[in-house]
């Protein structure tokens, strides 16, 4: 597995003193004699950051390893200080294992990534041109749902304050064709084509 595989998303700057909450997860330390480092996985999101900072410049390794212990991504680092984010959003939710190793100290670290998806949405065709659209919105902001025509004009419109919702649509007034049915909140957008027959 290449390192592109990985989103690497910052380069923190580190300050051993200063470890401990961040963004809502907390962030355990872990001690040999001049080495320190750092992981957490990072709320709602399939990101952890690891961390590490020595006393002098030394060989730290680190290997992510998936529930079933198959190797998914290796790292070598030979700086004092260090921080990075990781994503694996590739994987999904689960259980990782982190293998740390510096000179004479290894660790072997388990974490849980699971979030949950900024938007679920599924479209069912019904009978009499009837289609139903159910939806989960975990986002703060609301679901905004449309339906399209082939040329791109509206035909229908509307917002939703709520978490968790169905709906069904009557389609036998508009004209045949296909029609795309948009959900969306401020982090994700999901479409459906749908067909109107005669």
């Amino acid at each position: 597995m290449t390192r592109k595989a990985f989103m690497l998303v910052a380069v923190l700057t580190l300050s051993i003193a200063n470890f401990g909450f961040a963004n809502g997860a907390f962030a355990e330390e872990v001690l040999a004699s001049d080495f320190k480092y750092v992981t957490y996985v990072v709320k709602d999101k399939h990101q952890f950051v690891f961390a590490y900072s020595a006393n002098h410049v030394q060989r730290v390794s680190l290997v992510i390893r998936n529930h079933k212990g198959n190797e998914i991504h290796r790292d070598f680092f030979v700086e004092k200080e260090l921080g990075r984010v990781y994503d694996l959003s590739k994987y999904g939710n689960g259980t990782y294992f982190l293998e740390v190793k510096t000179g004479d100290f290894y660790e072997k670290k388990e974490i849980i990534i699971n979030a949950e998806e900024s938007l679920a949405a599924k479209v069912n065709s019904l009978d009499n041109k009837k289609v139903e659209l159910s939806f989960k919105n975990n986002a703060d902001s609301p679901v905004f749902i449309s339906i399209n025509d082939v040329k791109g004009e509206t035909v229908y419109n509307e917002s939703a304050e709520v978490k968790k919702g169905t709906r069904i649509y009557d389609l036998t007034n508009l004209p045949t064709g296909e029609y795309v049915i948009i959900i969306s909140n401020n982090n994700k957008s999901i479409g459906q084509i749908v067909k109107v027959k005669k």
